[in-house]
C-alpha cells in the first residue's frame, strides 16, 4: 500500500485493535451450517432411494420364498424357504422403518423469527441464526447415523436370507 492510498475500510464488526472479523465469521459460519444442511438433504435422499431399492428386492424374494414354502415338497425345502421368508420379510421391515418420515432439520429459517428478532445488530442476528443451526445439523447427523445402521442391517439380511435358507435345507436333511 502506497502512502497516497486511502486505508481500506473493514467489514462491520471487525476490530482494527484485535483483528477480529465477528461480522464475516458469522456470515460464513451460516454460509457453512445451510452448506452442509443441503448436503445432509442430498445423503438423506440417496439413503432413502437404497431403502427402497432395498425394500423392493426383499419384497420380490419374499413372495418368491413364500410360494416355496407352500409348494415345497419336504420339510428340509419348507423350513429353508421359510427361514428365508422370515429374513426376508425382515430386511424389508427395516427398510421401512429407515425411511420412514421424521423431523429434520432443513435449510433456511422461518421469516416470522427473523421478522421478530429482538436483537440490536446485523452481526448479533447473523451470530444468533448461525448458532441455531448447529443443534439441527447434530440432529440430522445422529438421524443419518441411525439410518445408515438399519440399511447395513438389512443388506447384511438380505445377503444372509439365501444362506441362511440353505443352510436350514443342509442341516435338516441331514438330521432328517
Amino acid at each position: 500500500m502506497s502512502e497516497q492510498d486511502p486505508p481500506r475500510p473493514i467489514e462491520v464488526g471487525a476490530s482494527e485493535a484485535d483483528g477480529d472479523l465477528r461480522y464475516w465469521r458469522a456470515k460464513e459460519a451460516l454460509r457453512q451450517g445451510e452448506a452442509r444442511l443441503t448436503a445432509q438433504a442430498a445423503i438423506r435422499t440417496a439413503m432413502e432411494a437404497r431403502a427402497t431399492a432395498i425394500t423392493g428386492w426383499a419384497a420380490a424374494s419374499l413372495v418368491v420364498a413364500t410360494g416355496a414354502v407352500f409348494a415345497a415338497p419336504d420339510s428340509a425345502s419348507r423350513g429353508a424357504a421359510g427361514l428365508t421368508a422370515v429374513v426376508l420379510f425382515f430386511a424389508a421391515g427395516v427398510c421401512i422403518y429407515a425411511a420412514r418420515p421424521r423431523d429434520w432439520t432443513i435449510t433456511g429459517y422461518d421469516p416470522e423469527i427473523i421478522m421478530n428478532d429482538s436483537l440490536a445488530t446485523e452481526l448479533e442476528a447473523l451470530e444468533s441464526l448461525a448458532e441455531g443451526i448447529s443443534p439441527g445439523i447434530q440432529a440430522n447427523n445422529r438421524r443419518l447415523n441411525g439410518m445408515g445402521r438399519l440399511l447395513r442391517l438389512s443388506g447384511w439380511a438380505l445377503i444372509a436370507a439365501p444362506l441362511g435358507g440353505a443352510t436350514t435345507y443342509i442341516v435338516i436333511r441331514s438330521v432328517g
